[in-house]
């Protein structure tokens, strides 16, 4: 508020709250006695809470309005809302944000009914203002088939975001090309090889109803949580006798994604699955070291030691085997030769 000083009305020092107050009445009263020269909508109060920039033009919103200024002439207002929906958005319950008070009315224009207000509401575009264009599209779609399922709608609308995430515009409207019924069966089978993919990664889960935002929420995060190979480490494998005489291959690979790092927690046992965002970041690389039977196929695999390497000193500062066990002689020897052809540094 403090970087909107120019806008205020009153001085803070007059703001006089009554002490019996909850603290939201508080905090609505605040902004009323530091900006509203006329009534603002209860909704508008959440645009002090965006996180980012501390000017927004949400902001700017406020101030406009509570000036006694109009939603026409509000500058870059999305012109995918009509004069309509920003009318009816007035009307929305309190305990909508901006955004949502502006679906809400959009969709009230648009005759949807109540069960499909609940699900674009809980939906994960109704926080985001850009792209409008697009999700008005959406909503005019959805709303004018009567047949249309609600509880589907959460399944197209987090597709749609992914791709605006990953800047596919134009892909996204061309989804929107397409007949409903299509659309959704599209967007059916992404999800489906999505969950396909993290349970092929050894990754498993309670409730596979792809209805559920949870169960898309965690497969878009296995699915975008990817980085880059720590450069000068090459593929290794080497064949080793144990002291029973058994023959295995061993091999020490990266893993570069969080349902890798999933998978290997679960098989072993700890916790290196909170190691993806160091990874992410490029502050630090797990590899695996892995056995198994010389000349078998690579489906019986077993991981044996989990490595962490610090990408900027090159050196590996934590092996750990399964329930964080140190590693055995045998496998700490094959780990010091890969470390010795790949110019790592052995710290531990």
């Amino acid at each position: 508020m403090a970087a909107f000083s120019c806008n205020w009305i009153r001085s803070p020092q007059d703001w006089n709250p009554g002490s019996d107050l909850p603290v939201e009445e508080q905090w609505s009263s605040l902004l009323r006695h530091l900006f509203a020269k006329w009534p603002v909508p209860a909704f508008m109060d959440s645009v002090w809470m965006l996180p980012g920039d501390l000017v927004r033009k949400e902001r700017r919103w406020y101030c406009h309005i509570a000036e006694g200024g109009s939603w026409r002439s509000a500058l870059d207002l999305p012109r995918g809302l009509s004069r309509r929906a920003i009318h009816l958005a007035m009307d929305s319950p309190a305990h909508l944000d901006l955004v949502q008070a502006f679906r809400w009315g959009q969709l009230r224009a648009l005759g949807a009914k109540e069960e499909l207000v609940g699900e674009v509401l809980a939906s994960s575009m109704a926080k985001r203002l850009s792209n409008e264009a697009i999700w008005s599209r959406l909503l005019e779609k959805v709303a004018a088939c009567p047949g249309f399922e609600p509880s589907d709608f959460g399944i197209i609308a987090d597709l749609v975001v992914d791709l605006l995430d990953h800047g596919h515009e134009q892909r996204a409207g061309w989804l929107l090309d397409h007949s409903l019924p299509d659309l959704r069966g599209h967007c059916y089978r992404r999800w489906q090889s999505l969950l396909n993919a993290a349970e092929a990664n050894g990754i498993r889960f309670r409730d596979k109803q792809l209805t559920r935002s949870g169960l898309r929420a965690e497969l878009r995060h296995f699915s975008n949580s990817r980085w880059d190979p720590m450069e000068g480490v090459s593929a290794f494998e080497i064949i080793r006798r144990t002291g029973l005489g058994e023959l295995f291959g061993w091999t020490i690979v990266e893993l570069r994604c969080h349902a890798r790092l999933a998978r290997e927690g679960d098989a072993m046992r700890h916790c290196v699955e909170g190691y993806w965002r160091a990874c992410h970041a490029g502050r630090c690389a797990i590899f695996s070291l892995a056995r198994r039977p010389a000349g078998e196929d690579s489906d019986k695999i077993i991981p044996h030691v989990t490595i962490e390497v610090h990408r900027e000193s090159r050196r590996i500062v934590q092996l750990r085997g399964k329930w964080n066990r140190w590693p055995f002689p045998l496998e700490r020897s094959i780990i010091e030769e890969w470390a010795h052809r790949n110019g790592l540094e052995m710290a531990v």
